[in-house]
């Protein structure tokens, strides 16, 4: 009796090593955060060209820049759509001034964030255009900064079409 007693415990002792085999689920890969979310949402809609979708994608660059405040991208993204959406409501002779106002306040809350001095050109452009939206009389002021856009980068091809809308006609 005894020496059963001793296997059935030898049996149990050597069961309780083995590992035994769960069968779970893998895990669900996690998608990209909100934020990266949001701002691929923001050049989708800024890429439609159309007031409707400058003013989704400054929804987008808002909330994105809400979520992630170190990005610098998102702010100057959220400019760049605000000005656009006020030049397109300045040609429908809407008041545009809201929009360029908030878009000063986004730039100027960035411009002493040496992180965000690589996205000079794209200030540059918002600036410029902005400055000529404000006082068209200012229009070679505007010129001067997309200029100097394009001597930072050259292939920024938003940039030159802002340039060609500074240069060839009232936008």
């Amino acid at each position: 009796m005894l020496r059963r007693l001793v296997v059935v415990v030898l049996f149990l002792v050597a069961g309780c090593g083995r590992k035994t085999q769960v069968q779970t689920t893998p895990p669900v890969p996690a998608g990209p955060p909100e934020h990266e979310v949001l701002y691929r949402e923001g050049i989708a809609a800024f890429r439609l060209a159309t007031p409707e979708g400058y003013e989704r994608a400054a929804s987008a660059f808002r909330r994105a820049s809400q979520l992630q405040a170190s990005n610098c991208e998102y702010p100057m993204r959220l400019a760049e759509s605000l000005v656009f959406l006020a030049q397109e409501q300045r040609t429908n002779h809407e008041d545009f001034a809201p929009g360029l106002s908030e878009a000063s306040q986004v730039l100027d809350s960035r411009e002493a964030d040496p992180t965000c001095v690589v996205l000079e050109p794209i200030a540059l452009r918002v600036r410029g255009l902005s400055l000529y939206l404000k006082e068209p009389i200012r229009r070679q002021e505007g010129v001067v900064m997309v200029n100097r856009a394009l001597e930072i980068d050259a292939n920024d091809a938003l940039t030159w079409i802002v340039l060609s809308r500074l240069t060839t006609r009232d936008p």
